[in-house]
């Protein structure tokens, strides 16, 4: 030690209690001066240093030397807090003993914890700030601390969510609890006795359902948790609590703490009884949803075993007698019954499709009703008409009745109410053998809220009836009947799940009451609002003979494709021009424009052609007044669609060139294909594929109207 130092350089009590440090090494420092003045290992190992005099010297080199061998997470710590101008700063901030902790490597590769203390002082001569570095190994206590900290770490993990934590030491075999459900302590108390062994068992016979006390004993006694935790770092079991009304589940979760060789045990209790609900709950969930999958997945696999079936049916009907046409093709009678079996055929077909797009519609829930004031008698005569010739090839009696009290006009969807009634009178004809009978009658029944009518439709037959089985389940999609009788008539097992689904959009009920040999009976319960006194004239302005102006009637059949039903009636003194109308249709398929032109010329019209949506515009721009009639638009082509062509021919300069009448003729066949056409400023609708009568009644409908406004 140098006389400077004695002089005092550092506070003579600091050197004094530094000196009684148990330190490997000491140093002797001046801060100001950036110097190492001298130092005292008591351990070579930890510097590395064989001789004194390596210590010596300038402070900032020998702490990059040092520095090397702290481990890299503190090296920066330590950089920052050996800098001289750190230390000058404690010292002016009255900060005398400042110390920081590090982990370094030996030159063995040794890992140990160092405490490095800097007693600091001024020397009072030369006003040098100066030090006294005491360096210490604390690795074990610093081995220690982290075991504690992990152990409260892991005791506050289990607090969290155990309401009962305490510590176990298997060895002695004794516990101390860190936190206790008070319930169940003031519940069990005597249960809790000095030794962990006898406590497991004494609260297993007093807190344990009896089912579960033997694991309860085995899961937790000292021999069965040293052999877990020797293996792995934790287990958890479940138990149920209490000996009397419903038990409550508890969790049970064991960690290991301390070395290998002296295994201690953090053990907590949990009440599940709240998530084991919750999770039965979800599982009960995924059940359903698992059973609800299995239930999809055979429905999909009988849904496209019907529609193998049922489409292949009328498929080998169309080509067999169009092959059979082909090869008898000199026999006119030969040919023409061929002919009449393929449309019947393509007719089935097409209320097959129908069908089973509007049963995806239900099932969606995208089904919306578009309510207008209809006539209940005009629906029935018209149902009537469109069901009479298969009425009379049967040979049925048929009878229709409507009570006087039943209002003229109610508000519904027209469409919907059509489908409904035929699907149902449809049903009725198909299995009523030849000669029986088929009634429809409507009535009005009490109990309806104001401005509203209880109205009833009961529609009997006295065909095969159903069986009591099949009555439970006809409501689901693809269900028939399984008897011959049955099996002889094509259906789909659409129409019923149909009806169902459109009297539940209207609030209405469907009831069934049938015996099988003896017929059925259909009732459909509806509350309408009915037609105010002064709604008649806006209903009469509105709803004519049962179309809008200028708008084709919506389809009248078993579904939205089976039939466009004719709400006009047929007028054949249509003004003609030159003798003859021109027709421009407007469709990208050759094969749909060959029939439409087809169609045309037979009915006597002059026909040209355009293959897409934007040459039709320019024909149209281009031509004289009054050269065209009309125009069958089709609404999907490549370029501009129907409705944009249509929109652009709306906005033409020319007058009589945006007037002309615009005929929407489309696969798409839904009310909303229906309405988007209307606002696009088409005249009609005519739904693909195109009957000839259909057609003929719609153009003559709106050329006759064309030539009113003209």
């Amino acid at each position: 030690m140098t006389e400077d130092y004695r002089e005092g350089k550092v506070n003579g009590r600091a050197y004094k209690g530094a000196l009684q440090h148990e330190a490997v090494a000491t140093f002797e420092i001046n801060v100001t001066k950036n110097m190492v003045l001298s130092g005292n290992i008591r351990n070579g190992d930890i510097y590395g240093h064989a001789e004194k005099s390596d210590i010596i010297g300038p402070r900032d080199v020998r702490s990059a030397e040092w520095e090397k061998r702290i481990l890299s997470d503190n090296r920066e710590e330590y950089r920052k807090f050996i800098a001289g101008e750190n230390l000058k700063a404690m010292f002016e901030m009255g900060e005398r003993d400042p110390y920081i902790e590090y982990m370094v490597k030996d030159r063995f590769g040794k890992k140990v914890w160092i405490r490095e203390t800097i007693a600091l002082s001024r020397n009072k001569r030369t006003g040098d700030i100066l030090g006294v570095v005491i360096i210490r190994d604390v690795t074990e206590r610093k081995k220690i601390e982290i075991e504690n900290t992990r152990r409260m770490d892991l005791i506050m993990g289990l607090t969290k969510d155990y309401e009962t934590v305490c510590f176990v030491d298997l060895e002695k075999d004794t516990y101390d609890i860190y936190r206790r459900d008070e319930r169940i302590w003031s519940k069990y108390r005597s249960a809790f006795l000095p030794r962990y062994s006898d406590t497991i068992e004494a609260f297993a016979y007093r807190g344990v359902y009896r089912q579960d006390r033997e694991n309860f004993i085995f899961q937790l006694e000292p021999e069965t948790v040293k052999s877990i935790l020797s293996k792995k770092s934790g287990f958890t079991f479940s138990f149920r609590s209490g000996n009397t009304g419903a038990p409550q589940y508890y969790q049970a979760k064991g960690v290991r703490i301390g070395s290998p060789d002296k295994i201690h045990m953090l053990l907590g209790f949990a009440n599940i009884e709240e998530e084991r609900q919750e999770d039965l709950r979800k599982r009960k969930l995924l059940e359903d949803a698992l059973e609800r999958a299995r239930h999809a997945n055979d429905a999909k696999s009988s849904f496209l075993s019907n529609m193998s079936h049922d489409i292949r049916t009328p498929m080998n009907a169309i080509i067999g007698f169009a092959n059979i046409a082909k090869t008898h093709i000199d026999e006119r009678e030969k040919v023409l019954d061929s002919l009449d079996k393929i449309i019947a055929s393509s007719n089935h077909l097409l209320r097959l499709i129908g069908n089973v797009l509007d049963m995806s519609r239900i099932e969606s829930g995208r089904m919306e009703m578009e309510e207008t004031w209809v006539s209940l008698r005009e629906i029935i005569d018209e149902v009537t008409d469109i069901m009479r010739p298969e009425i009379d090839s049967r040979g049925h009696y048929y009878e229709t009745s409507i009570s006087k009290n039943v209002p003229e006009f109610v508000l519904c969807d027209r469409l919907r109410m059509m489908q409904l009634l035929l699907n149902l009178l449809s049903n009725a004809v198909k299995y009523t053998p030849p000669g029986g009978r088929v009634k429809l009658l409507v009535s009005k029944k009490p109990g309806a809220p104001a401005g509203y009518s209880a109205l009833s439709f009961v529609i009997s037959d006295t065909g095969i009836g159903m069986s009591i089985e099949f009555q439970k389940r006809m409501f689901e999609p693809f269900e028939r009947e399984n008897n011959s009788t049955v099996s002889k008539v094509m259906g789909s097992g659409l129409g019923m799940p149909i009806c169902k689904g459109i009297v539940d959009s209207m609030g209405g009920s469907l009831t069934v009451d049938s015996i099988q040999g003896r017929g059925s009976v259909i009732t459909v319960n509806l509350a309408l609002k009915t037609e105010k006194d002064e709604d008649r004239d806006d209903r009469l302005e509105e709803t004519g003979s049962g179309r809008e102006k200028g708008h084709p009637a919506k389809d009248s059949g078993s579904h939205g494709l089976e039939k466009m039903a004719v709400f006009m009636r047929s007028n054949n003194t249509s003004h003609k021009k030159d003798g003859k109308r021109r027709i421009l249709v407007v469709e990208d398929n050759e094969l749909n424009r060959e029939i439409a032109q087809e169609l045309l010329i037979d009915d006597g019209y002059l026909v040209e052609t355009a293959d897409d949506g934007e040459t039709a515009v320019i024909m149209i721009a281009r031509s004289d007044r009054d050269y065209y009639d009309a125009i069958l638009m089709d609404i999907q082509m490549p370029g501009i669609d129907g409705y944009e062509a249509t929109r652009n021919i709306r906005k033409l300069l020319d007058w009589e060139h945006a007037k002309i009448p615009v005929i929407a003729m489309t696969a798409n066949a839904f009310d909303e294909d229906m309405e988007k056409a209307r606002s696009a400023g088409m005249n009609a609708y005519v739904a693909k594929p195109v009957e000839p009568q259909t057609l003929r009644k719609v153009l003559e409908e709106v050329l006759r109207e064309d030539d009113e406004e003209s």
